[in-house]
């Protein structure tokens, strides 16, 4: 009687054990995430136009801009495929079309909708398969479903009440694979005539809670498509004061439906209100950031953050799925690239939201035309350097200063954010004023040599120390990255690891030149140098910059190797490479271990190289060369790159031959130049936009190369 109590007991706490286990392993059981697109506003209409339910979720919830981009053209239906692959998809031009399939009656549930399949599905996978990334159309509904969690969409977007083909760009969010999303109602039922609005049409908000409550106990993620500011917004011909009444009373009517939606939300659940794409008008002013908040009880008042951007208040459109799936505990798929969304609290989240739009915008608009004057007033100075040189040299003390504030504007750009000029009169008056004062004190510098070693070691460490403060200057600079484009969020850009590596290289150069160190201890200050910039590069807290990372490694290791040895031979350099083979295995076995949350892109494509082998080393060479092969044929950064070399060949060559006498005098920046150049082809061969890493970097070697030249004659 003992042993059968005690086995009974044995296997009770074996059944508790592994209960718990399951649940452990199984996806969350309760809650639904809701998920309401009004799309084409931004948070001026929020804040003018909401009711007390809609202030209400503002005031309590985590807000946000969302990154809009897609795999392709910017169009919002891309937007919308991109929402629901978690990554950068493209869509079909009838990629947003669906089909209604009733429920049969051995459903057993007549009164819920039926599902929704979308009708161009086999396009649709094709326009992505050509993207040189992995792209899976429909993953999040995927996800979902496998694990046993219906997904549905209500809500019209349509202009008709009887529409030929019903368009509903939302399932592009809650579909699988398949194209089909279980439950739906997006068709002319839920639209009324109303002569108040310039479409004519607005949504029936009675027809569509009906619809919500139908779902609303069989779906565990549920997307509402208001549609009335998107119908607006595709109105032709209507008046600033027209658009303003419509609007006002879309949010009026809009409001009371979101307050019934706030009070079906059970404790468990998750609210997102979010703007995929931004309205025509937002996007001629540049403002392609859009609104995205969160809101439930899990959820900290204050400002949205994500791993994919490691900036507050700023996440891109592929976040959305992966907070879906982390919210119902999944393990995402790989081919989800972006990270669950973080709640950071902030007292007064619209004002950090505010300059984070403005610094944006200002950039966008005006990036392209800086750094085309930036780019032709350095080809212009080495343009009249050429005819100085080869006319009369002696002038060629008068270009000294020009050819210094130039090699140091990339330091202005950096420095700028700090006067918050974030209109283009500020802004071009403040970087006039900068660079004349370095030009102006270069003038009174007899010390030229010395004069260099300041600025780019100066420079060098500003950019260092912006890295290990979190890039706060970097992040707003117009030579830094831009949150509108997405190419890059945080770490050092190209721009800039091309500009740190040349100044590090000519700056050390110049400081072991000024001070005449003897070799050892001219081995050591180099090492200390470059091995900090390296390190800055290539760790993923910090630059997680692998390109730069590589460049570094290859023009830094010459730099020493000369230094130590005052030759570089093919031997050399066949143990960098084998040294940069040992490193790089290193940084992506240590990052890739880290948490998925924790990682940088280093640690992602390590996971996605474990997963899918050498095919997803293939995709990202491919996507690569093709980036830079646009880049060589189209950037204006190719100019000022063709410029200085032209210049250098003929430094080196034909017909000046002026790296002579600084071969023969300065030694170690005759090293700085070899070692410089071979960072440039690094950094144009290892990085996808490398044509704008190679520019940079040549920038301080070739105007260092002339300034020291200008001195010999």
């Amino acid at each position: 009687m003992i042993k059968l109590k005690h086995i009974l007991s044995g296997l009770l706490l074996l059944s508790l054990l592994a209960g718990s286990i399951v649940a452990q392993a199984s996806p969350r059981s309760q809650g639904q995430v809701i998920l309401l697109i009004v799309d084409n506003v931004n948070y001026d209409d929020f804040q003018r136009y909401g009711g007390a339910n809609l202030r209400k979720v503002l005031e309590q919830g985590a807000l946000g801009f969302m990154n809009t981009n897609s795999g392709g053209d910017y169009e919002d239906c891309g937007s919308y495929a991109t929402l629901g692959a978690g990554n950068y998809a493209v869509c079909s031009p009838g990629g947003m079309y669906v089909k209604e399939q009733p429920k049969s009656a051995s459903d057993g549930a007549a009164t819920v909708p039926g599902s929704l399949v979308n009708r161009d599905l086999d396009n649709l996978v094709a326009v992505n398969e050509p993207l040189n990334r992995s792209v899976k159309v429909g993953l999040l509904g995927e996800l979902l479903n496998h694990h046993g969690l219906k997904t549905a969409v209500i809500g019209s977007e349509s202009s008709s009440l009887a529409a030929a083909a019903l368009v509903a760009r939302a399932a592009l969010i809650t579909m699988n694979r398949q194209g089909r999303t279980d439950y739906g109602r997006v068709d002319g039922r839920l639209l009324q005539p109303d002569p108040k609005q310039p479409s004519g049409l607005s949504t029936d908000y009675e027809a569509l809670w009906a619809a919500y409550q139908e779902v609303e106990a069989q779906a565990n993620f549920i997307v509402i498509q208001t549609g009335d500011t998107h119908r607006l917004d595709k109105s032709e011909q209507v008046s600033k004061e027209e658009a303003k009444q419509a609007k006002a009373l879309i949010f009026k009517n809009m409001d009371v439906f979101l307050g019934r939606v706030l009070e079906s939300l059970d404790q468990d659940s998750l609210l997102m209100v979010a703007v995929p794409f931004p309205s025509r008008e937002d996007i001629a002013a540049g403002k392609k950031l859009t609104p995205v908040v969160a809101y439930g009880p899990s959820v900290s008042g204050g400002v949205l953050s994500s791993a994919t951007t490691k900036r507050d208040g700023l996440i891109t459109n592929t976040d959305l799925a992966a907070e879906v799936a982390h919210f119902f505990n999944l393990k995402p798929d790989l081919a989800l690239i972006g990270h669950r969304l973080v709640y950071k609290r902030y007292q007064e989240p619209l004002p950090q939201l505010e300059q984070i739009e403005r610094q944006a915008v200002f950039n966008y608009r005006h990036r392209a035309q800086i750094i085309s004057a930036f780019v032709c007033l350095v080809v212009v100075l080495l343009v009249l350097y050429g005819v100085a040189a080869s006319s009369c040299p002696h002038n060629l003390v008068y270009l000294k200063p020009l050819l210094l504030a130039g090699m140091i504007l990339p330091t202005v750009l950096l420095v700028l954010p700090l006067f918050k000029p974030w209109n283009i009169t500020a802004f071009a008056g403040i970087a006039l004023l900068l660079t004349v004062g370095v030009g102006w004190a270069a003038i009174f510098t007899q010390d030229t040599i010395k004069t260099v070693c300041i600025s780019l070691l100066l420079s060098a460490a500003l950019i260092v120390g912006d890295t290990v403060a979190g890039n706060p200057l970097m992040k707003a600079s117009m030579l830094g990255y831009d949150p509108i484009v997405g190419a890059r969020f945080y770490g050092i850009g190209n721009e800039y690891m091309g500009f740190l590596l040349g100044a590090t290289l000519m700056g050390t150069a110049a400081l072991l030149e000024k001070y005449r160190l003897d070799r050892q201890p001219a081995r050591l200050v180099s090492m200390v140098i470059l091995i900090t910039v390296f390190l800055t590069l290539a760790l993923p807290s910090l630059g997680t910059n692998v390109g730069g990372a590589m460049a570094a490694f290859f023009g830094f290791g010459t730099f020493l190797v000369l230094v130590f040895k005052g030759r570089i031979t093919k031997k050399d350099l066949a143990w960098l490479g084998l040294g940069l083979v040992v490193f790089l295995f290193l940084l992506f076995m240590a990052d890739g271990r880290r948490s998925p949350e924790k990682q940088s892109h280093i640690g992602q494509f390590s996971s996605l190289m474990r997963q899918q082998g050498i095919s997803a080393w293939l995709q990202v060479a491919k996507r690569k060369l093709m980036m830079n092969y646009r880049l060589i044929k189209y950037s204006i950064w190719t100019r000022m790159l063709v410029a200085m070399a032209v210049v250098l060949t003929a430094v080196f060559r034909w017909p000046v031959r002026l790296i002579e006498p600084i071969q023969d005098r300065y030694a170690y920046l005759y090293y700085a130049v070899v070692a410089g150049m071979v960072s440039t082809v690094a950094a144009l061969i290892f990085n996808d936009s490398g044509v704008v890493a190679a520019a940079t970097c040549i920038l301080p070697v070739g105007i260092t190369v002339l300034i020291a030249a200008d001195i010999r004659l």
